[in-house]
């Protein structure tokens, strides 16, 4: 456990160039969006607008990563893949690196948002129809829903570029990233063909939980101002199943490619 613990340290200095870059382009952004809000009055509101549109870009905080940190990898490909240590540990310590660096810069532009509906007189309204614990909450689940996407979008990735290193070493660069590009199709088209099944309905469709509750479960004041509601669609819903399916998938990605890891790639 301890050499799996210094092999995330390694990765996390390894990465620690792309997280700087990171942070500075967060605060360069908002500082940016600060600045020219101030000359209009509404200075700290427009940082943190700048900081939540931040937010939901964060799904592919972690494909980004990766791509930068295998990048880095392809230049010495022999000696990470000596390590003696499994092909899921080099994986996992790279995702926990990157989980690391992707919870430091969405922590910093939730911190920045949140200090904007504090203190910026243009938000006062807001606690009209919300309350703190009705932000946390939605917080809460909107946080949950970037983390998954951004670990599926991340595994994705992950499979796709050790498939194409696998095949580098048989058939040439070129040729390598065009079967990976027609993979990548034909698995898309497969899923896309699959979503509009019965038989993808059966397996997903279960487990259906409504926005509605969720909202109401955390409490929301849906009351404004003057008598008006906020309304919310009914229909709007999501499936548990859709979920697990999606992690089961991903789970096989990730063992399939710590295979090919450890017995396709040459070293």
């Amino acid at each position: 456990m301890s050499a799996w613990i210094s092999l995330v340290k390694k990765e996390f200095r390894l990465g620690l160039p792309a997280l700087l870059f990171t942070v500075i382009a967060l605060i360069f952004i908002v500082g940016l969006a600060g600045y020219f809000g101030a000359r209009h009055g509404h200075g700290i509101s427009a940082a943190a607008i700048a900081a939540l549109v931040l937010i939901p870009i964060h799904i592919f905080y972690l494909l980004c990563y990766m791509f930068d940190s295998l990048q880095k990898e392809r230049k010495k490909l022999h000696l990470w893949l000596h390590n003696p240590l499994p092909g899921y540990s080099l994986l996992l310590a790279k995702l926990v690196s990157a989980l690391i660096a992707m919870s430091i810069t969405l922590f910093l532009s939730c911190v920045i948002v949140l200090f904007g509906l504090k203190f910026s007189s243009d938000n006062k309204e807001i606690f009209h129809a919300f309350s703190w614990s009705n932000i946390f909450s939605t917080g809460i689940f909107s946080v949950i829903n970037i983390y998954l996407f951004a670990l599926d979008f991340a595994i994705w990735f992950i499979f796709l570029w050790v498939f194409y290193r696998m095949l580098t070493r048989r058939i040439g660069g070129f040729l390598s990233f065009i079967i990976t590009l027609v993979l990548f199709g034909v698995l898309a088209y497969l899923d896309n063909l699959l979503s509009g099944t019965r038989f993808y309905e059966w397996l997903t469709h279960w487990g259906k939980v409504s926005l509605v509750d969720i909202l109401t479960g955390f409490n929301f004041n849906f009351s404004l101002n003057h008598g008006s509601h906020l309304s919310v669609d009914n229909t709007t819903v999501f499936y548990i199943g859709s979920y697990v399916f999606e992690a089961i998938i991903v789970a096989i990605l990730f063992c399939i490619t710590s295979w090919i890891l450890d017995k396709k790639i040459e070293v």
